[in-house]
């Protein structure tokens, strides 16, 4: 885009150009169907390839890799690294934060871009396991930075509402779900849920940072 464009802004300059530069995405963690059709197709069809990675073998995993070990690179295991990683509704779920903050940033490339996503409200969660870490972006982004090992630098920051009925439980469902108060989770009948899902003040939200990896 010509600077003399009206449209041109300092901040379209810095905007990922998907479909001209970048080759590789990473995607640590889980592949949910709505995630596949509404994130995945799109980078494919960008011409990305996806490398999918996850501590267990299943179908659809590219690499099985302990993110939380130090010893884990994937640049190795892939052989190239990542002009985009997508680190998201993963890290609430890890032993340690920390360890797979420095595992996925060290994978991407000097003037790649990091999408991460935490939840920032969400019921207390079992798969894998739940930490209980829920970050606002700002926490998130300095995660990155504290435990990173590499230069990032925010481009965006902020709190993303969930309006997914399918991530609310249903009123004839048996699940329980849960209130947070203070750093602890008080289990309620999964019908709060559908509450919750009624009054948008009171709806799940994600925290989610766009960053990118400084050349220097």
């Amino acid at each position: 885009m010509d600077q003399g464009d009206p449209a041109w802004s300092p901040a379209e300059a810095r905007r990922p150009r998907l479909g001209r530069r970048l080759q590789h995405a990473l995607c640590p963690h889980g592949r949910a169907p709505f995630v596949d059709s509404e994130v995945h197709a799109p980078l494919r069809q960008r011409g990305l390839g996806i490398t999918h990675v996850d501590c267990k073998q299943e179908e659809g995993v590219d690499i099985v890799a302990d993110l939380a070990d130090p010893d884990t690179d994937l640049r190795s295991l892939a052989g190239h690294g990542f002009e985009l990683v997508l680190c998201c509704s993963l890290l609430s779920v890890v032993e340690s934060v920390p360890d797979v903050v420095a595992t996925v940033s060290k994978a991407l490339l000097p003037g790649g871009y990091m999408l991460a996503t935490a939840l920032e409200s969400f019921r207390y969660v079992t798969d894998p396991i739940e930490n209980g870490w829920r970050p606002s972006p700002d926490e998130l982004f300095e995660t990155f930075v504290r435990h990173g090992g590499v230069p990032l630098e925010l481009l965006t920051a902020q709190v993303v509402r969930i309006d997914d009925p399918r991530d609310y439980h249903r009123v004839f469902m048996l699940k329980k779900s849960s209130i947070r108060i203070g750093k602890r989770f008080m289990f309620v009948p999964g019908a709060v849920d559908r509450l919750r899902l009624a009054v948008p003040a009171w709806r799940w939200r994600q925290s989610c940072v766009v960053m990118r990896r400084t050349v220097q």
